[in-house]
């Protein structure tokens, strides 16, 4: 390493004194200059960037063979833009994880924490089967920070399910590595960078009147608890979902009480009692019946 030095010069017909400042040690990489009116001033700044060199030489000399190493590396990543190597190790601390943790540590933490808050459980199996899904493979041992866009968009592709299901799945571990954002484990969620998987909207299934009655006749046949059953959601229009969870406590007198733990999005509302629905109500029953789902089977499947 040359030692840099303070020279007698002569800038526009003048005696001076010039000290040039190598490239390594300036901002933009390139070999500059410094003018000075004396040689007292030249050789005290000269001194200044001999001192720091020989800092900054030692101190490299001084660190381990693997952080040299490293650093070597780190330059040929860089490749051109190494001037940003300072801006990069920044940038990095910022959004560096704060823990290491693997995929399968984040999975039962999340599916913890989801069960804590409240999940319907219908929405934590779900929510376990798409991680179950995900972590296979040997998967669940590698660690979350390691985890691609790419890596996640080919599992995606890869599921032999439906459009529905493939979308249902990526909504999942997207919430699984939204968690770990949320906690700092991760800068970025990798789930995010995928494009949702397209599905047919399909119309919804509409029911004839002649199919109403046949469904009807059926559970007639069963008996007026199945009768009840199938009445508040032909003419209550409940979801099948809500029609399972209702009990007799939620037929009231004019309205059914669809409360925020049955209804869909937690959202209470109140189902009106039309005559049409009154009249099969009157015919009794109980919605509490004893296997009512085989039975429903035999009705709605002509089993």
């Amino acid at each position: 390493m040359r030692i840099i030095k303070a020279r007698p010069a002569n800038k526009n017909g003048k005696a001076a004194w010039r000290v040039v400042v190598p490239g390594d040690m300036t901002a933009n990489g390139k070999q500059t200059q410094r003018w000075f009116p004396d040689a007292v001033s030249a050789k005290e700044f000269a001194g200044t960037l001999n001192s720091q060199r020989t800092g900054t030489a030692t101190r490299l000399i001084g660190l381990p063979q693997a952080t040299q190493a490293q650093i070597l590396r780190a330059l040929d990543i860089l490749g051109n833009r190494a001037d940003e190597i300072e801006d990069a190790a920044s940038l990095w601390i910022r959004t560096a994880p704060t823990a290491k943790m693997t995929l399968d540590t984040l999975i039962a933490e999340v599916t913890t924490a989801k069960a804590a808050a409240g999940l319907r459980p219908a929405s934590l199996r779900g929510l376990k089967a798409s991680l179950k899904a995900f972590r296979a493979g040997g998967r669940g041992a590698k660690q979350i920070c390691d985890v691609t866009p790419n890596e996640v968009a080919e599992w995606i592709a890869g599921q032999d399910v439906a459009a529905a299901t493939r979308l249902g799945r990526l909504i999942d571990v997207c919430t699984l590595f939204s968690y770990a954002v949320k906690r700092g484990y991760l800068a970025k969620n990798p789930a995010k960078a995928i494009d949702k998987p397209l599905r047919d909207e399909k119309p919804p299934g509409i029911l004839t009147v002649e199919q109403c009655k046949v469904i009807l006749r059926r559970a007639m046949a069963d008996g007026p608890d199945l009768a009840r059953f199938v009445a508040i959601q032909l003419f209550g229009g409940l979801r099948p979902a809500e029609a399972w969870k209702i009990t007799e406590e939620h037929i009231l007198a004019d309205h059914i009480n669809i409360t925020a733990a049955i209804a869909k999005g937690r959202r209470r509302r109140l189902v009106s009692i039309n005559p049409t629905l009154r009249a099969w109500l009157d015919l009794g029953g109980k919605l509490e019946a004893k296997n009512r789902w085989r039975r429903w089977n035999v009705v709605h499947l002509g089993k």
